[in-house]
């Protein structure tokens, strides 16, 4: 499978066959290698930091389903078991690294005695948690916080005997449900569950801001910031109502109505800490190598997502070169 992904299979195809994304075979840029080189390291770039979002990002949801198919297959259908859905969901950013190691293990020793009591005890809790009216209600309220608990309830209760496993203690105290040192007990899932007041107040809150007049309260927000009110407090004030961050205020007083075109990568990179003084200002975190800060046609600051100063800096003669073509062009029209 690694080998599938590292050739690309499955990917759509592009001009003359070639898969979409392969620059370095793209015909249409034969005799530009220096654009070639910037585009490649761009999209490297670019793929890398969508790869360790991916990565980093918990799937508790998808994580506790992985486990209830895959115990499912082992016990139904044991013959036809295998890693493929873990390394599938991995593939398709629904599984962290983290979320990748630990179903991996657990895969591996999904034969294993102790594996089947493990599974047993976690039914057991499940089935009596389905039966608290408190609990129903949060998995429906809050699918991604109960799974997350009910993850780590049972990945904690699995740390604690592999540890007395590799201590070479007796892990039958850990396993048995008349022993005070159960793991695997209804009262510690019970403690590890978000507050349900919690869960009901979210619900609540996403119904009322369902009914909020966004352009009002974002007049009301610019109003109060063009008054003098802290930007941090009006910002948090409309994030309470809405649900949504705070991206409309003024650009700060003594900022350029227009920005002239930086002609190289060390003029570009200090145009842009010109801004930083509006850019807190406006309540942003100073994030240069995440954003890129420009001022529109209104004279307002705004920000585009950015590939990182590093990939800017290794493409920005190719830019300034694009940018002199298309005057040139424009002119002899």
């Amino acid at each position: 499978m690694s080998k599938q992904i590292s050739e690309g299979q499955g990917r759509e195809k592009g001009l003359n066959g070639v898969r979409m994304g392969d620059y370095q075979n793209d015909p249409r840029l034969a005799g530009y290698g220096a654009k070639k080189e910037n585009l490649r390291t761009l999209q490297h770039t670019l793929v890398a930091r969508a790869r360790e979002n991916s990565e980093n990002t918990p799937h508790p949801v998808e994580w506790r389903k992985l486990l209830s198919d895959l115990h499912d297959t082992q016990v139904n259908d044991p013959n036809n078991i295998s890693d493929k859905p873990i390394w599938d969901l991995f593939k398709d950013g629904k599984l962290s690294k983290t979320e990748l190691g630990s179903a991996l293990s657990i895969y591996n020793s999904i034969d294993k005695p102790i594996e089947r009591t493990i599974v047993a005890q976690m039914k057991r809790v499940e089935a009596f948690a389905a039966k608290s009216f408190e609990s129903q209600a949060l998995n429906m309220m809050n699918p991604q916080g109960y799974a997350d608990a009910l993850n780590r309830f049972e990945l904690e209760g699995r740390e604690k005997i592999n540890e007395t496993k590799a201590k070479g203690e007796d892990i039958t105290p850990l396993i048995d449900p008349r022993s005070k040192n159960y793991v695997f007990s209804n009262e510690r899932f019970q403690s590890m569950l978000p507050p349900i007041k919690a869960a009901v107040g979210d619900q609540a809150a996403a119904v009322r801001r369902e009914s909020v007049d966004l352009a009002s309260v974002t007049a009301d927000a610019k109003t109060a910031l063009a008054a003098g009110a802290p930007a941090a407090t009006v910002k948090a004030r409309f994030k309470e109502i809405t649900g949504k961050d705070f991206e409309a205020a003024p650009a700060a007083v003594g900022v350029p109505a227009r920005l002239t075109e930086p002609q190289s990568y060390e003029e570009f990179d200090a145009q842009q800490k010109s801004l930083k003084p509006a850019v807190e200002a406006k309540g942003w975190a100073w994030e240069p190598d995440r954003w890129t800060y420009s001022i529109d046609s209104n004279g307002q600051l705004e920000r585009q997502f950015s590939a990182g100063r590093e990939a800017i800096k290794v493409r920005y003669p190719g830019i300034v070169e694009e940018r002199r073509r298309k005057a040139l062009d424009k002119a002899n029209r």
